[in-house]
């Protein structure tokens, strides 16, 4: 790669899979496949395409179940591999009825798809230095 006569060191069959106190992801190519414990998340599957929505707002689970599937299975490749073992209580379970209940998504939110990045007016910035 760095001599030029490739694109990318990685391949599109390479993954990288991650854990952290019950939380999990998988990542190969755009898509990133993430499970996420309540109250911060579904504690289920969602797949996002990295893509178009970088913000990992549109859950494609659905809509993709053949590569859930085998997103899931480089999971399990990933876990056997590493020895990992999960917790079978999250951080959260005994707060689940004193927690306030989520906050739903602000269609709005994040700025960086639907609304402008600001820019300061003119008069505000400085001619760059050389």
């Amino acid at each position: 790669m760095l001599a030029g006569q490739a694109e990318s060191p990685r391949t599109a069959q390479d993954y990288l899979a991650w854990e952290v106190f019950g939380n999990r992801a998988v990542r190969q190519g755009n898509w990133k496949l993430r499970w996420q414990i309540t109250p911060m998340g579904k504690s289920d599957w969602e797949l996002f395409d990295l893509a178009t929505d970088p913000a990992e707002r549109n859950d494609l689970a659905d809509k993709q179940p053949e590569r859930v599937k085998a997103m899931v299975a480089l999971w399990g490749e990933y876990a056997r591999n590493n020895n990992v073992v999960l917790p079978n209580r999250t951080i959260n379970e005994t707060l689940y009825d004193q927690l306030p209940p989520r906050v739903p998504d602000d269609p709005g939110y994040p700025p960086l798809i639907t609304k402008r990045q600001f820019v300061p007016p003119k008069d505000m910035l400085a001619e760059p230095k050389p």
